[in-house]
């Protein structure tokens, strides 16, 4: 007969078992033994409201296997692995884990690659990982000496799977758990309120409530912009004939590019992007803000395309992530060249692996999509991509095998990728490095980097040289995606150690400072006379516009809402910062803007979701409001 395992261990292991999760997973996120314990009494609500999620699920396990270990490890796998992604992808990017991320699982792989070699465990990581595999050793060896009660493992099991069935509709689980993410802006709030798993878990709950910034007005011409957004793109052949003076547009996203000489406290032996400089005293330029940091290259160059800003989609929704058949009908400005009588090719100087490329492409209007199995088989290589030097020559051979008629070629390079070490070329780039607070092993990772950043700023030394001597007009975009990461083995980043921002934690931005790390640099070229030289700040959510605008090409009614309404007032929004026209930011949306994102919501929500973007019922009452 098997032993009945004694109420009292029985009560401990029930009762101890998640708090040691709870514990080790705080741990784990703030990189110290002892936080954790001070957050627990300072939110022990939230402590209490986990535990029952972790504890309803092992009871769950419990009453159909009748072991504490079988029932505890699935949570105690589930809590760690969560928990060390969210670790690791706030330390090479920036960002803890978003639900958002989950759209990227089929990716695995690929992400696997570029992540692992950057990731270095820490004592308190392993410590933590040591007292939850103590913790199930302990309830192993109280496993053979004895089980829990059949009648009570069962009746609670039964118990707990109604709970969690409860839990994963909407209902008061849920509300209770969006209602404590009120005050939180992101992702990183919600978790240091309510701790990573209940912190994910409020994020579903958001996902299912949704309700956005609350009550506006209608928006007018809405109607007419959806029905516009919805007529398919004629096939090449059926285009009208393009203005007789339409330039070329060569629309160029390069890789974490941005102008190194804006750090402080280091400087070079020499200019390592000489090209970019001097094209700013003749060129629009200025600073690029981009939606995220050190790595969402994908993100970035959808909200580019489409002027819709991702920050307004549901929860866990990314502009890469959504039903393919939603694309057919968002707004691009592909779709915009195309008719206006332009061919439209996409160029990737990578794979197809991340973002969903291959099939997004094509749905916003690309008539022609590369990859890096389409470049040549002898194309020259940089450390383990494709060269920007490459990259340049299959823009330029792009352009010249375009045929008659204008073209718009949009392209991503990939040289100057993540990682950054001596390892990544093999050789250094010969600029010197002058900082005192940077020692050789944190100036080889900045070495890295200054080999990437020459090579890209040759490669647009190239394209103008080219260009240059074309009789036809073209006009050139080129822009930096985002920062680079540069984590130092340290653990600190370049960027904190310079003094750039105040530390490596993301999460101690603010304002001006979380500007100034999502932004990047570019600068507009063309081979005609294209008015004087401006320095403005733009953003992903508007370049793509200012694109169509200098290129001259017909903005249908979504991109003259946007131009009109939202632009005025805003250059970026994204959790924690809002920077309004004039460039000045805050964290939250100031109340003299709300009205102008929600009406921006509306149209983004209808534009992407259809009817879905209103209530039940609330839509037909606003079209016949406009009406």
């Amino acid at each position: 007969m098997k032993k009945v395992l004694p109420p009292l261990r029985f009560a401990a292991a029930l009762i101890l078992t998640p708090f040691v999760l709870l514990y080790c997973s705080e741990a784990i996120m703030r990189q110290d033994m002892l936080a954790p314990f001070a957050w627990i009494a300072g939110h022990f609500g939230a402590a209490a409201f986990t535990w029952l999620l972790i504890t309803m699920a092992a009871m769950v396990l419990l009453a159909l296997f009748r072991r504490l270990f079988v029932a505890y490890l699935p949570p105690a796998i589930f809590t760690l692995l969560l928990t060390l992604v969210s670790y690791y992808k706030n330390a090479i990017n920036g960002f803890p884990l978003q639900l958002s991320d989950f759209s990227l699982a089929g990716e695995f792989t690929a992400v696997a690659d570029y992540a692992l070699p950057q990731i270095r465990i820490s004592f308190v990581t392993a410590a933590a990982l040591l007292i939850t595999a103590a913790a199930l050793v302990l309830l192993f060896i109280a496993d053979r000496r004895g089980r829990p009660g059949g009648r009570l493992a069962a009746v609670s099991g039964a118990v707990c799977a109604v709970l969690l069935a409860a839990a994963a509709i909407p209902g008061a689980f849920q509300t209770l758990a969006a209602g404590l993410s009120d005050g939180c802006a992101d992702q990183r709030d919600r978790n240091e309120k309510m701790g990573l798993v209940l912190g994910m878990y409020s994020a579903l709950s958001l996902r299912s409530a949704d309700d956005g910034f609350g009550a506006s007005d209608p928006v007018a011409g809405l109607p007419l912009m959806l029905e516009e957004l919805a007529a398919p793109v004629p096939p090449p052949s059926e285009r009208p004939e393009a203005a007789e003076d339409a330039p070329c547009v060569i629309f160029i996203v390069s890789e974490s590019f941005f102008d190194i000489s804006r750090l402080p406290n280091v400087s070079f032996s020499r200019d390592p992007i000489p090209v970019f400089h001097s094209l700013q005293a003749g060129c629009a330029h200025g600073r690029f803000v981009s939606n995220t940091y050190g790595g969402g290259t994908g993100y970035v160059e959808m909200e580019i395309m489409t002027g819709v800003n991702g920050a307004l989609l549901r929860e866990g929704d990314t502009l890469s992530s959504l039903p393919d058949d939603c694309y057919d009908a968002m707004p691009s400005i592909v779709k915009l060249f195309d008719l206006a009588g332009y061919s439209s090719t996409a160029v990737h100087s990578h794979n197809d692996k991340l973002y969903n490329r291959r099939t997004i492409y094509p749905r916003i209007g690309y008539d022609r999509v590369l990859f890096s199995d389409d470049f040549p088989e002898n194309a020259e290589r940089r450390g383990p991509y494709i060269s920007d030097a490459a990259f340049a020559d299959e823009i330029i051979s792009l352009y010249e095998a375009g045929g008659p008629g204008p073209r718009f070629i949009y392209g991503m390079s990939m040289e100057n990728h993540q990682p950054y070490n001596a390892e990544k070329y093999g050789f250094a780039s010969g600029i010197g490095i002058s900082s005192p607070l940077l020692d050789a092993d944190d100036e080889a990772v900045l070495d890295a980097l200054l080999v990437g950043l020459a090579d890209a700023d040759a490669s647009l030394g190239k394209l103008i040289g080219h260009f240059s001597g074309c009789k036809e007009r073209v006009m050139l975009v080129f822009v930096g995606d985002h920062l680079p990461t540069l984590t130092l083995p340290s653990g600190d980043s370049v960027y904190s150690r310079l003094g750039l921002c105040t530390g490596a934690d993301s999460s101690l931005w603010e304002g001006g400072e979380l500007e100034e790390m999502l932004s990047t640099d570019y600068v507009i070229w063309t081979n005609y006379p294209s008015g004087e030289a401006e320095e403005r700040r733009e953003s992903c959510t508007f370049l793509g516009l200012e694109t169509l605008r200098r290129a001259g090409v017909p903005l249908n009614g979504y991109f003259e809402w946007l131009d009109s309404f939202v632009r005025p007032d805003m250059l970026m929004y994204r959790s924690r910062l809002f920077a309004d026209g004039n460039g000045d930011t805050w964290h939250d949306v100031p109340e003299e803007h709300r009205s102008m994102l929600e009406a921006y919501r509306r149209v983004v929500r209808a534009a992407v979701y259809g009817e879905e973007a209103f209530p039940s019922g609330e839509e037909q009452k606003t079209l016949d409001l406009i009406d």
